[in-house]
């Protein structure tokens, strides 16, 4: 296969080496990353002619994009208002990381500001133009729900009482709205309770 490569020499070469364009082909194939590739066929371009050249060992060839990793959001639920960081990573055994770029960045806080559903992106590319396939988590943002009564009380079985909540956020500040309601009338207890 033959393909334009940035070579990233591993041994060092002679300075006009880099100063010529050359075509090089290698057996390599995408996403893989070789530590001492020998390139073949080589053919320089010099005053404007191209020319044979011997094989040369030793050239790194980086075709694999950087690994994309989360720890900071997961795939789970979070509270309103709860106060957590961006925590992600690239990696890249070739080239190395060029760059790595989330929705807000790295050790920065994320968004759950409001109730709903929340999809978080990285996007990543190495220092030979290697671009990652974006990775997302998908997350959720909810309200909590605190208990204005006490629940270890005590009551007669098949008593009603006033069941009171709130909807909290993750500091346990009330977040109820105007007129919502967890129950709308009398609320029974269950036959499990007693005195």
């Amino acid at each position: 296969m033959s393909a334009s490569l940035v070579l990233l020499p591993i041994r060092p070469l002679p300075r006009e080496f880099f100063r010529r364009k050359f075509l090089a082909s290698t057996s390599v194939p995408g996403g893989i990353e070789t530590q001492a590739q020998r390139l073949e066929h080589m053919r320089l371009r010099r005053r404007g002619q191209l020319r044979d050249c011997s094989p040369i060992s030793g050239i790194k060839v980086d075709k694999k994009p950087p690994s994309i990793s989360f720890t900071i959001p997961g795939s789970t639920s979070y509270l309103v208002n709860q106060t957590l960081n961006a925590s992600y990573a690239c990696t890249d055994g070739g080239s190395g990381v060029a760059t790595c770029v989330g929705t807000v960045a790295n050790g920065t806080r994320i968004d759950t500001f409001s109730v709903g559903s929340k999809t978080f992106t990285v996007n990543a590319t190495d220092n030979v133009g290697n671009i990652s396939p974006p990775q997302s988590a998908k997350y959720s943002v909810t309200y909590g729900l605190c208990l204005l009564y006490d629940p270890s009380r005590s009551v007669q079985s098949g008593s009603t009482i006033p069941l009171k909540l709130q909807l909290c956020d993750a500091s346990n500040s009330d977040v109820s709205l105007v007129g919502c309601a967890a129950c709308d009338g009398p609320c029974a207890v269950g036959t499990n309770s007693s005195e």
